[in-house]
């Protein structure tokens, strides 16, 4: 008989370090994909209106909890803006550490 452990998919496998610190990135539950999708709808439809864009990183930082739990609140928000967007495209999996790390290497050898 074959077994699927499902448990293996729900364990974290990303890390980010700040100040140092660890912090586990943890992938989130379909509920809560689906309420990141809605919340980025809407906030892209708020954005078309010209609201705050305020409201826009009160959301990247209710991503950021969601994703990273255990990353306080107060650390986020003290963050510099590239910061801030360094983590959500890592959380999102559009960005590699190792590859932007060659990348600048390569950029310094130059």
């Amino acid at each position: 008989m074959k077994i699927l452990n499902v448990d293996q998919y729900t364990s974290a496998r990303r890390q980010i370090s700040f100040a140092g610190q660890t912090y586990a990135v943890e992938e989130p539950t379909l509920q809560e994909f689906i309420d990141n999708l809605k919340a980025a709808e809407d906030l892209e439809k708020s954005e078309k209106k010209e609201e705050s864009l305020a409201d826009s990183f009160e959301q990247a930082i209710k991503s950021i909890k969601q994703s990273i739990p255990s990353l306080p609140e107060e650390k986020i928000r003290g963050l510099k803006v590239s910061a801030i967007t360094a983590i959500l495209q890592f959380i999102r999996g559009e960005l590699d550490p190792e590859e932007s790390q060659a990348t600048e290497s390569g950029a310094e050898k130059k």
